[in-house]
């Protein structure tokens, strides 16, 4: 699905005030699935194909690493030793607290649901399935 990404007029000056910030040297992974995914277009480089799998690691904005299927390659400069902390932070993830509560193997993947046996099930029976 293509599409273009709109904000309002008040968006601008905060994304300014985000570009003359001080770098922080945050880094922050995106699936390259992501529309955020702008690497090799309006950044140098080679594109990174937009599969699922794949992920760009930014810092302050800039892209630093990047994971394709099993290789994972760092495309800026980084300091000694830095290289494996740019790797993890490449292949972390960060969930939602309510998406890790539906990792938990004792709680309901969805609301509204009750384990029976190994299975989870509906807690609520609609028509004649109240048998079940």
């Amino acid at each position: 699905m293509w599409g273009e990404q709109f904000a309002l007029p008040e968006a601008v000056p905060g994304l300014r005030e985000t570009r003359r910030r001080a770098k922080s040297g945050t880094l922050v992974s995106i699936s390259a699935a992501d529309p955020l995914n702008l690497t090799g277009i309006i950044t140098p480089g080679k594109r990174v194909s937009s599969l699922y799998k794949n992920r760009v690691l930014y810092r302050d904005g800039v892209p630093v690493a990047v994971k394709g299927g099993e290789e994972i390659r760092i495309i800026a400069e980084s300091e000694a030793g830095e290289e494996w902390n740019l790797k993890s932070a490449l292949v972390r993830r960060s969930f939602s607290p309510k998406l890790r509560a539906c990792g938990n193997r004792n709680s309901a993947p969805f609301p509204g649901m009750k384990k029976k046996g190994k299975d989870w099930i509906p807690i609520q029976t609609f028509g004649n399935d109240s048998k079940r």
